[in-house]
């Protein structure tokens, strides 16, 4: 749904498309009080990453001069580039009337402005486009994803009984096919399964990844569904029924619920395309977490060298206040070799990505204000960060008392960093871990000094893994098999849980 501002020019009227949000809607409101350099800069911002509501915007201002030096030509390459995009606002019969009588050289500057614009410029620079459903590269060279082995059911006392959920999880899996450093993408209903999906994957077993037959450190994508009713209904009430009618009239953060989830759960009938055409409307549309997803999808992985094609989209929703890309942002400047300036940028960059309460963007931003080259760490900025992290934590993963621990240890508390270093020392051992780091931290505390350097460092265990003990999960996917698990306190009717790569 979109509303129309009349306006003489060629008779083209100013896309509202009131169900986008965050960059677009700025756009819209600054050239509705006739601010027009700031509306026509947001404009050609989501421009460039093919949001076709904004190329006609864009186009409908340099056709009338708003902002821009007047220029037919290019507003017309604009105009059809959004058509090529997606963009409906003007008709095939009214975009070729545009075109009749133009000059040879402003036909050329339509082409050079549609070639710029349309399908086949983004995809030059990395943009993905409708109907074009993107898998992440994984790494490079002789590449082969991790694959799980063993997945543990951690939900106990039938926590799950009678639930209904979706979770999208990114995890490392090291060398010695343990997870670690999860990050929770996706959960619907919101911070409902998270605790005990992070517990299970941190007691599974994993085949590492293998690059050119070595095995490497990686991050998997794993998703978990819950079903009460093997029929399939889980988005045809309720909660679900709603956030999916939300998603088809447009609302951008139920585009990207259901987009991801329509990629993990079948019963959505959901074309993997079609998926991905929502998260991406979502992206376009101003939503910061869509944005950090194709991010995601973008950033190299093991073997890979030169530069990323997520930055753009990084950059994009950090301006959306999104706290894990602007960490991913700060992390990607200091793989390199930062200026002061890129110093200062990071330190910015740390005060966003600990802004918010998700538990991964807050223990990296704890990280990596600990790295020398940022030294002297800000003392109010980890303390800030830590308090948020004790209350979102999910309290399974050590490292995230790992963080608050290095966070006190800065601030001159050593017996808190004490208590917490030894919390996180005792769940690594139960989890298999290599606590060498861990172990020599404690040390480091327990001698009334902080530490500076790689807080995340995880080396392999060495010793051989026992097999996971109590339930495990089944892999469901592809195997058209009903995926039930039974407990002694389910009187009625067993739980379908499964997991999927």
């Amino acid at each position: 749904m979109s509303r129309i501002l009349v306006a003489a020019a060629v008779a083209v009227g100013l896309s509202m498309a009131g169900v986008a949000h965050g960059d677009f809607n700025s756009a819209v409101a600054d050239y509705a009080a006739q601010r027009f350099d700031p509306a026509r800069a947001e404009f050609e911002s989501l421009a460039r990453l093919g949001d076709g509501a904004s190329q006609f915007n864009l186009g409908a201002m340099y056709l009338r001069g708003e902002g821009v030096v007047k220029d037919r030509a290019i507003g017309i390459g604009l105009m059809l580039a959004a058509a090529e995009n997606g963009y409906a606002g003007v008709g095939p019969e009214k975009l070729a009337a545009m075109q009749v009588g133009l000059s040879p050289d402003d036909a050329n500057k339509v082409t050079a402005t549609l070639g710029e614009y349309g399908k086949k410029g983004l995809a030059q620079r990395g943009i993905p486009t409708a109907g074009n459903a993107l898998a992440s590269a994984g790494g490079c060279g002789a590449y082969q994803w991790p694959q799980p082995i063993e997945i543990a059911d951690r939900a106990t006392g039938g926590t799950w009984y009678k639930q209904e959920g979706v979770v999208l999880v990114d995890v490392t899996i090291g060398t010695d096919g343990l997870a670690h450093d999860p990050e929770v993408l996706l959960a619907f209903p919101q911070a409902f399964f998270d605790k005990e999906v992070v517990d299970s994957y941190l007691h599974s077993r994993f085949k590492p990844a293998m690059l050119d037959g070595v095995p490497v450190a990686s991050r998997m994508r794993q998703n978990l569904i819950v079903t009460y009713d093997s029929g399939g209904r889980l988005w045809s009430a309720g909660r679900f029924a709603r956030v999916r009618e939300a998603a088809e009239h447009g609302q951008t953060d139920a585009q990207y619920v259901v987009g991801m989830a329509g990629a993990l759960d079948k019963t959505l009938k959901i074309e993997p395309d079609h998926a991905w055409d929502l998260v991406l409307n979502a992206a376009k549309g101003g939503n910061a977490r869509a944005e950090y997803m194709i991010a995601l999808q973008y950033l190299p992985g093991p073997g890979c060298t030169g530069p990323s094609r997520g930055t753009l989209w990084l950059e994009h929703a950090v301006r959306g206040g999104e706290p894990s890309a602007a960490f991913a942002l700060a992390r990607q400047i200091m793989s390199g070799t930062p200026t002061a300036a890129d110093l200062d940028r990071v330190r910015s960059l740390l005060a966003i990505a600990t802004s918010g309460d998700a538990p991964y963007p807050l223990r990296h931003a704890i990280a990596l204000a600990l790295d020398p080259r940022l030294q002297p760490a800000s003392a109010t900025l980890l303390a800030a960060a830590a308090q948020k992290l004790d209350k979102s934590m999910t309290g399974v993963d050590p490292q995230d008392y790992e963080a608050i621990a290095a966070a006190a240890a800065v601030t001159g508390d050593f017996a808190n960093a004490i208590s917490l270093q030894g919390k996180a020392q005792s769940k690594a051992r139960s989890l298999y871990w290599n606590t060498s780091s861990i172990d020599a931290r404690l040390a480091l505390y327990q001698r009334q000094e902080k530490f500076v350097g790689d807080l995340l460092e995880l080396p392999p265990t060495a010793t051989a893994l026992p097999p996971v003990r109590g339930i495990k999960m089944k892999n469901c996917r592809d195997k058209g098999v009903r995926c039930e698990r039974v407990r002694a306190d389910e009187k009625e009717k067993p739980l379908g849980s499964n997991i999927e790569k």
